[in-house]
């Protein structure tokens, strides 16, 4: 009997630990990348937001595109102020992801081929934990590069 009695107390225990396991949070880190060719700490300033919706599918500002005085660039924390087009330019992209993700981007300029590969990882939970998805535009500053240059994307998602 006493067997059957340690059986019926076990039972709910392993119940109880199986249940608490399936339903285990999604945990990201919410700390973002910025790999390769790209400014280390800055921080860019679009004049409003979604500005790449209108750019047509143009995701690279040089000094002399419509957008190129839509911006602000912060560096090293300081204050903001113009960008400096003879040096830099800016690269986007946009991308959609669940309100718990984070980003993992580089960019490598490629001068003897002449190109330009912007990759972002979005890590992000299978669950929308929130319940919509956000677009992120992706800005970084990095050094300036021809526009003859060929730019490609690269962009990926891991779920978890």
């Amino acid at each position: 009997m006493t067997v059957f009695k340690s059986i019926l107390l076990i039972i709910p225990v392993g119940i109880i630990l199986t249940l608490s396991a399936c339903s285990k949070k999604c945990d990201i880190s919410m700390t973002d990348s910025n790999n390769g060719d790209i400014i280390p700490n800055t921080s860019l300033f679009p004049i409003n937001g979604y500005l790449t919706g209108n750019m047509g599918n143009d995701y690279v500002v040089h000094g002399n595109d419509l957008y190129a005085q839509s911006f602000e660039v912060s560096m090293d924390g300081g204050e903001r102020g113009p960008i400096d087009f003879s040096q830099y330019c800016i690269m986007c992209y946009p991308v959609s992801a669940t309100c718990n993700a984070s980003y993992d981007r580089t960019v490598t300029i490629d001068d003897v081929n002449q190109s330009v590969n912007y990759k972002i990882v979005v890590t992000q939970c299978k669950e929308k934990e929130c319940g919509l998805d956000v677009v992120t535009e992706n800005y970084v500053l990095v050094p300036d590069f021809p526009e003859t240059y060929n730019v490609t994307y690269d962009i990926s998602y891991v779920e978890k």
